[in-house]
């Protein structure tokens, strides 16, 4: 069965689909359980974040709360402006 992935842009967010001509019996949310940032001995910041998402069987009904990765990202700053690398994704 073939799959399409759907994706834009709002004003605030990446939104994304998966289409096909089947429908499916389950439906996801992706969401931050939690986020925190961390002073390193050494003088950085690292921002940590928990990505779970909801499970919903083909009724909507929420079915399950599954955790899907963790997120380290060492944050510098330049200019008085915080910026991100995501040094688990290059």
């Amino acid at each position: 069965m073939p799959y399409q992935l759907h994706v834009y842009l709002t004003d605030t967010h990446l939104v994304g689909e998966w289409r096909s001509e089947k429908l499916s019996v389950r439906y996801y949310a992706v969401y931050e359980k939690k986020h925190w940032i961390t002073h390193e001995i050494w003088g950085g910041h690292i921002r940590h974040n928990i990505i779970f998402r909801w499970v919903h069987n083909d009724e909507r009904e929420l079915i399950a709360d599954e955790y899907v990765t963790d997120k380290y990202n060492l944050m510098q700053r330049r200019n008085q402006n915080w910026k991100t690398i995501d040094w688990k994704n290059r």
